[in-house]
């Protein structure tokens, strides 16, 4: 060893180490890099280089958690075993703090990995915003220093509240001349690529709930993450499987259309003829969306056919607007404006849901006049079998019940009973052209 010129040359196989640790993580947490994160876990350490590195890294007691992202992984317990040219691991499981469960098998050999990470109906996600729980297996491949990440999750469950997503950020403006009154602002963006490539399926499980004042809603559809120069891209389609908007006091139900989300960095869903109808028995409203989420355009269409403000007066009064106040009209013209206000908080419907333990819950008008309001409450016993109870709120207290269970996407099952119906068992097909 000599200090001018640096220099360190061991002899060959006269290079032997040793290293011996009991550490609490959670003093990690005192350390910058660690911010918007948390640790914690008894760490042990007992490592041999002699030529070729042998011994073992165990955890117990662990638990990660990401502010900033959302990332909940508790009950963490490794057992790693050095072997020579790499690490292999015994057994690697975390949970979600609950019934949710993770586990890493495989190793890295030869500056090569070779790891596989398996979630089971694990609820690692848990925001203001979003909470999802996955199932799936990702693979990491290849090198150290560029790996691939690839593999399919299936998203068994999630909820979604849309008025808590926090606005985008504006982009930070450089080389801005003042006196260019007329000139283009230039935007500089910045990105350092990922330390890892990344391809992964997520399959959206007819379980993604979707809640805002005015939206009860369950989604499914199928997305695409990749890694792109730009940043993280998703590409696929999100479509409605039950649900409702309120608009101008009203429930529309979904019925049609999709959501587009087209590989843009950052992502731009958008509407594509998303659909919801309000029907009596001799008149359906169609409330028709288009265009980006944040400022969808819409149109109203009927059937029968009829112009925008008469559609908007059968809805509100159940007649036509040559027969209505002018305080009708006043509010025939204000619905026309409602959508461009936004939606608002998670409603009170949400809330009650939350609090009872069911997967829908709504008031529902009578369909004709004089037939009594009721209240529905439904629940999936499984990701197909979808079960609904629903109470008129008059003096019979009428009680009836529906189940569905869905075979295919396009096909299902469905019984009802109750005191106005009569009991039986339908076939519904339904395709989208």
């Amino acid at each position: 060893f000599a200090l001018e010129p640096l220099r360190f040359v061991p002899k060959p196989r006269e290079l032997r180490a040793g290293l011996t640790a009991d550490v609490d993580l959670q003093f990690l947490n005192q350390l910058a890099f660690c911010n918007n994160q948390r640790m914690s876990g008894l760490l042990q350490a007992e490592l041999t280089y002699d030529q070729h590195l042998s011994g073992s890294l165990r955890m117990e007691q662990g638990a990660y958690e990401h502010f900033k992202w959302g990332v909940v992984v508790r009950d963490v317990a490794l057992d790693i075993a050095a072997i020579g040219k790499g690490v292999q691991v015994n057994s690697a499981t975390a949970t979600d703090g609950d019934a949710g469960r993770l586990a890493l098998t495989g190793g890295v050999v030869d500056r090569q990995f070779g790891l596989a990470l398996e979630l089971m109906q694990a609820a690692v996600i848990r925001r203001d915003d979003v909470e999802g729980m996955l199932s799936g297996r990702l693979e990491i491949s290849g090198p150290l220093n560029r790996p691939d990440v690839t593999g399919k999750l299936t998203v068994d469950r999630a909820d979604i509240l849309i008025d808590n997503i926090p606005p985008a950020l504006p982009p930070l403006l450089t080389e801005f001349d003042a006196a260019a009154k007329t000139q283009a602002v230039a935007v500089a963006e910045q990105r350092s690529p990922l330390p890892f490539s990344l391809d992964v399926k997520v399959d959206l499980a007819d379980q993604v709930y979707a809640d805002a004042s005015m939206i009860n809603s369950i989604w499914g559809g199928n997305l695409r993450v990749r890694d792109v120069p730009q940043g993280i891209s998703a590409q696929g389609v999100i479509e409605p499987r039950r649900g409702h908007v309120s608009f101008i006091g009203k429930k529309f139900r979904f019925t049609d259309g999709q959501i587009d989300v087209d590989g843009a960095v950052p992502a731009m869903p958008s509407m594509n003829r998303l659909t919801a109808e309000y029907s009596r028995a001799d008149f359906t409203a169609r409330l028709i969306l288009n265009g980006r989420l944040e400022n969808p355009d819409y149109r109203l269409e009927s059937s029968p056919a009829m112009p925008e403000d008469e559609i908007l007066s059968h809805v509100l009064f159940n007649r036509d607007s040559s027969s209505i106040t002018p305080y009708q009209a006043f509010q025939i013209a204000a619905a026309a404006r409602q959508l461009s206000g936004g939606l608002s908080g998670p409603g009170f419907m949400y809330q009650m849901r939350q609090a009872v333990g069911v997967d829908t819950l709504e008031w529902r008008e009578g369909a004709e006049a004089g037939d009594a309001s009721s209240v529905a409450a439904g629940k999936y016993l499984t990701p197909s079998l979808y079960v609904e109870i629903n109470q008129t709120l008059d003096q019979q207290g009428d009680t009836g019940m529906m189940a569905e269970y869905e075979v295919t996407r396009h096909f299902s099952v469905e019984t009802s009973t109750g005191a106005k119906m009569r009991p039986g068992i339908g076939v519904n097909w339904k395709n989208d052209y």
